[in-house]
């Protein structure tokens, strides 16, 4: 299974640097005095996130969906810039976690957050939004 998607506590440098770039979207505006305002970033289509460990994630995943533990999910969800009104798709092995990350998710503002379940019940969730 590709590890490609995974977004964890691992980050580099230019992970550092995309945070920092998200963090201006998410607050509305600049973080440096005398920098221009940046528009909103576009509301994408959806986004599905395995909140599972990444060894959970890599014994099988939703396809495309990204890796980003639960207990993370605040900093791993940062450099994706999403828009508040994105759909974002959670799911882990029960559904617990991704009540979890629902909630916190939920502090940050984002107002689509839909808790998918167990890996299964994603699969078939994705697969219907897909047909």
């Amino acid at each position: 299974m590709s590890t490609s998607n995974r977004l964890d506590r691992s980050g580099t440098a230019t992970h550092g640097i995309a945070a920092l770039i998200a963090l201006m979207f998410l607050f509305g505006g600049p973080l440096l005095s005398g920098c221009a305002s940046q528009p909103s970033p576009p509301v994408q289509e959806q986004v599905w996130i395995d909140v599972r460990t990444p060894a959970e994630y890599d014994g099988g995943h939703v396809e495309g969906a990204l890796n980003i533990p639960h207990d993370a999910i605040e900093s791993g969800i940062a450099p994706l810039a999403l828009a508040r009104e994105t759909p974002v798709y959670l799911y882990c092995g029960s559904g617990r976690r991704a009540g979890l990350a629902k909630q916190r998710l939920e502090a940050l503002g984002f107002t689509h957050v839909i808790n998918a379940g167990s890996l299964q019940t994603a699969r078939e969730l994705h697969a219907q939004r897909h047909e």
